[in-house]
């Protein structure tokens, strides 16, 4: 009796051996799992960032150019503007000359 009690008592804690290590497999694989999902969904989120940072990026080096093309542009028709109030001021002064000249005859 005493082997048959053992082998009972064995065959208990054998089943009962398993089951724990079923459960620890268990919660070892989702836990192994949610690390690996963290990871992918870290990466995934990492890239999505990059990729909105040389979006970005590139929009400041476009406007960073366009704005200094506006500034060439804008010195450029300044210049233009200075030339052509000094014409007029010069035409303005020739017209009045003449209209000067005009009525003294």
């Amino acid at each position: 009796m005493d082997i048959d009690q053992f082998k009972k008592n064995f065959k208990i804690i054998f089943v009962t051996l398993l089951v724990i290590i079923a459960v620890i497999s268990v919660f070892y694989i989702v836990y192994s799992f949610s690390i690996m999902w963290q990871a992918m969904a870290a990466g995934v989120t990492i890239f999505l960032l990059l990729i909105i940072l040389f979006l970005l990026l590139a929009l400041v080096v476009y406007l960073g150019i366009r704005n200094l093309w506006l500034k060439r542009e804008l010195n450029k028709s300044e210049s233009k503007v200075k030339i052509l109030k000094r014409e007029l001021i010069m035409l303005r002064k020739n017209e009045s000359q003449e209209n000067i000249k005009e009525n003294q005859k």
